[in-house]
């Protein structure tokens, strides 16, 4: 999985939180999107470095997930496109958090 790449949320699972109880703004299950930013996941206590996974839906929400929890439909093969991915997502986020 890399920049760039499509990819799509698991379905809601047994285990997970009952949906009616998780506002609509944070669920993810099924959300198809584009990887903008891999970075580190923490569960509990623990690091995991490279299995955070932001990626960008079509409304135009962010979404962080488990690398784990998601499957990638395209890969993005193309280097310019992951570095314009990447210099595209390093310039938002600069001006958003001004």
């Amino acid at each position: 999985m890399k920049v760039g790449d499509l990819v799509q949320y698991r379905q809601w699972q047994e285990g997970d939180d009952q949906i009616h109880t998780v506002s609509l703004e944070r669920r993810g299950w099924e959300e198809t999107g584009l990887v903008i930013d891999i970075g580190k996941w923490q569960l509990g206590k623990k690091t995991f470095p490279q299995e955070g996974i932001l990626f960008l839906n079509d409304r135009g929400q962010f979404i962080e997930a488990w690398k784990g929890d998601l499957n990638v439909i395209s890969e993005n093969k193309n280097k310019r496109n992951r570095q314009r991915c990447v210099d595209y997502w390093s310039v938002f986020s600069s001006i958003s958090t001004c």
